[in-house]
């Protein structure tokens, strides 16, 4: 909790809003912006219950039909991939550019791209 309390601090004064991931209970204590989750963690519904208070929610989401769930959901926003090919999630398949069109059709939510992004990927094209 200290640490993220130090760290809100900082992120404040810049008016930079800090999520934490998986643990909402940190939201409870902390004044922080927001909570990430996955796939295995708390449902966005517990999440904002365990904050007791009104906070952005996340979820990352590696397939169309976990993008439309998240909506569903309640989620503020989504991460979605991994778009290519990650040493982070290596039990995950890259999802590819051209999901990223689909969700964007099908979800009304901001998505953030994630996963493998880097120079030499951020160059390709659909």
């Amino acid at each position: 909790m200290d640490l993220a309390a130090e760290l809100h601090e900082l992120t404040a004064k810049s008016s930079i809003p800090l999520i934490v991931n998986d643990h909402a209970e940190i939201a409870r204590r902390v004044p922080i912006e927001g909570v990430h989750v996955g796939q295995d963690d708390d449902p966005v519904e517990i999440v904002r219950q365990k904050a007791a208070r009104d906070i952005l929610v996340g979820k990352s989401t590696h397939s169309l039909e976990q993008a439309r769930a998240a909506q569903r959901e309640g989620a503020d926003y989504i991460g979605f991939g991994p778009i290519f090919a990650t040493p982070t999630k290596p039990d995950y398949a890259p999802i590819g550019l051209e999901n990223i069109r689909r969700v964007h059709t099908e979800v009304d939510l901001p998505i953030f791209c994630i996963g493998g992004i880097n120079i030499d990927t951020s160059t390709e094209r659909a």
